[in-house]
């Protein structure tokens, strides 16, 4: 909707349906009268004159209708022959959520262009999040690794720093804002770095990735962070994770993993102690199982009590074990704050002799704390 030849559509329906995804564009005109109907799907912008129905308003009512039901996200109509709709029109669009808008003099020719153009984008987007995710998840050999980051840029050099971005707003709208932002950032010859041939920037689920590469010996530290800021990112607005450098070609893996896991921290990888090796486990299915099994029952339990104790808790490790300090944050006596610790242990059936009670519970918080939404 922000694209310049939608500006002066006019939308239909009781809300405005932004979250509907466009993967394809077609033109609706003869197919009703030919009953095509199946050549349309969800994911489908369409477009039409309505001229089939120039004179038949009923023929229009049926025919967006059994449009409608195949599920398509956008139908846009040119108001030569109508200037509105029926009412079980519009309800039926309203009730699954398509999209339904009218606009006058732009040539279809110019809106099948723009559409066509953001599929693009989107699809580009795409394929570096599959090409990321296929280095993470299946753990492909060297040689496999090695030709996916050839594909993601053959002109990538050995040594390489990674950076993810992601918003700090919770706010979707807000968010899709601040990255298409720094994406049209990007795009413009004015930054310097950001277009290198030998440097990566997209968009990588909710956030953006930033791969910088250099040859190691004239490497000036301090470029990746000028790259940011000079690309609009900055910690005030962005949660910032940033890897160690690595000198071969293969472990840009490495640094794409230190981003991802130093981020939600707001910190450099090489400044994250012991979250260095608790953090990249917060997928792992037994990080999941010890969280469960620690922190899944406290919740339950302040569900139906008001001692706080997950609160207790991370405050309780935050201050390093420390009671007087932990009371003092939470604005309770110190005996209060061991009374609470001691319901912890019953509730989780810790066993005394274990002796390393604190020690569970900090990986617990701690893995609960990183682990991704």
């Amino acid at each position: 909707m922000k694209l310049e030849v939608f500006r002066n559509m006019r939308l239909v329906g009781s809300e405005i349906y932004y979250d509907n995804e466009i993967d394809s564009i077609g033109i609706f005109e003869y197919e009703a009268i030919e009953n095509q109907y199946d050549l349309f799907r969800k994911g489908d912008f369409v477009i039409t004159t309505l001229m089939y129905a120039k004179d038949d308003s009923e023929l229009v009512e049926k025919s967006l209708i059994r449009l409608m039901k195949q599920r398509v996200s956008a139908i846009a109509i040119k108001d030569i022959y109508y200037q509105s709709l029926s009412e079980n029109v519009i309800d039926y669009a309203n009730k699954h959520h398509i999209q339904l808008m009218f606009f006058d003099d732009i040539p279809f020719e110019d809106i099948i262009v723009s559409v066509s153009d953001e599929i693009r984008n989107k699809e580009f987007i795409k394929y570096y999040e599959t090409r990321i995710d296929r280095i993470l998840d299946d753990r492909p050999k060297k040689e496999e690794t090695l030709s996916i980051i050839n594909e993601i840029n053959g002109s990538f050099l050995k040594s390489s720093y990674c950076a993810y971005a992601v918003p700090r707003t919770n706010n979707t709208k807000e968010k899709k804002k601040l990255i298409d932002a720094v994406m049209q950032n990007v795009r413009s010859r004015k930054n310097k770095g950001a277009n290198s041939i030998h440097n990566n920037i997209f968009r990588y689920k909710g956030g953006i990735f930033i791969i910088h590469t250099f040859n190691r010996c004239i490497h000036k530290d301090g470029y990746l962070k000028s790259l940011i800021k000079n690309i609009g990112i900055d910690r005030e607005t962005f949660k910032i994770g940033i890897s160690d450098d690595h000198h071969e070609l293969y472990h840009i893996t490495y640094g794409i993993q230190q981003a991802l896991s130093s981020y939600q921290r707001d910190l450099s990888f090489n400044m994250l102690g012991i979250d260095m090796f608790l953090m990249p486990l917060r997928k792992n299915y037994w990080a999941d199982a010890y969280i469960n099994k620690i922190i899944g029952p406290i919740i339950e339990h302040d569900k139906v009590s008001s001692f706080k104790l997950l609160e207790t808790a991370e405050s309780f490790i935050k201050n390093r074990g420390e009671l007087k300090r932990t009371a003092d944050e939470m604005d309770q006596h110190v005996n209060t704050i061991r009374h609470r610790l001691k319901r912890i242990r019953d509730i989780i059936d810790y066993k005394e002799d274990n002796n390393d009670f604190y020690e569970q519970l900090f990986i617990a918080i701690s893995l609960y704390q990183n682990k991704t939404p």
